[in-house]
């Protein structure tokens, strides 16, 4: 077993941002202790990244049943479209400047019900290249106001906005939130979804200390002695982490 040494557990997140040429053939982990003793989590690395084979169509499932679970719960059942008019910008430019109206138009909202709404953001392009936005909220909006307020920050007067039935969410959100719509390589460096304030789709990793392992998970999995807890497949049965019980005080 190679050690790679050992990270804070930002070092999960920032793989994203770099090209693993080894995505899933590397593992981490790290020890939880209570008080009746511990435990050693094991996990696959992967390199998080849209553009890789691999990554980007599991992410892209992980988003999708991650937006539908959220919007569930919270009572999501708006549909919101706004686009913008191509007089003021380019195809290129269009991410930024709408994700600028978007930014203004909240500020409206705000004023409007004396509150922040909550919302999942998602950024979808036409076939010509122009950025526009699909929003689910958790209230209902004139339509009027949303075209008269939306124009006033810049937008385009091609606005829309539809009931979702909350018994059929979660087929209504599967069918249009697919594969190719976030795997889209418009995006570049602009993020695929946001969300309001403190709504969270995606959990953290498991904070602690990190160690990196250039070792394959399966290989631990069958190597390290002892019960085996918390075993985790993706949905291709491919093990994805697992932990060891270890006794109180016990070291790497």
């Amino acid at each position: 077993m190679q050690d790679a040494g050992s990270l804070d557990s930002s070092f999960l997140v920032g793989l994203k941002n770099n090209c693993n040429k080894v995505c899933g053939g590397w593992s981490a982990s790290t020890q939880i202790d209570n008080e009746i003793g511990g435990t050693r989590k094991y996990v696959r690395l992967h390199c998080k990244r849209w553009n890789c084979a691999r990554c980007g169509p599991k992410r892209a499932k992980q988003v999708r049943h991650a937006i539908i679970q959220r919007a569930t719960e919270l009572d999501l059942r708006r549909m919101m479209t706004l686009t913008i008019g191509h007089g003021g910008c380019t195809a290129e430019q269009s991410t930024t400047y709408i994700r600028n109206c978007w930014k203004k138009f909240r500020v409206y909202l705000r004023r409007k019900f004396g509150e922040s709404i909550q919302y999942i953001c998602i950024t979808e392009f036409q076939k010509n290249g122009y950025a526009h936005l699909h929003i689910l909220v958790d209230r209902y909006i004139h339509f009027e106001w949303i075209q008269d307020n939306w124009q006033a920050v810049g937008g385009g007067y091609r606005v829309r906005i539809e009931p979702v039935d909350i018994h059929r969410i979660g087929p209504y959100l599967s069918k249009y939130l697919t594969k190719d719509l976030f795997l889209s390589p418009n995006y570049g460096k602009y993020r695929r979804f946001t969300t309001s304030k403190g709504l969270k789709l995606i959990p953290k990793p498991i904070k602690g200390l990190w160690q990196m392992l250039k070792t394959d998970l399966d290989y631990l999995f069958d190597s390290l002695a002892g019960h085996k807890l918390d075993v985790v497949c993706d949905q291709d049965g491919r093990l994805q982490a697992f932990a060891v019980a270890l006794p109180l005080g016990s070291g790497p």
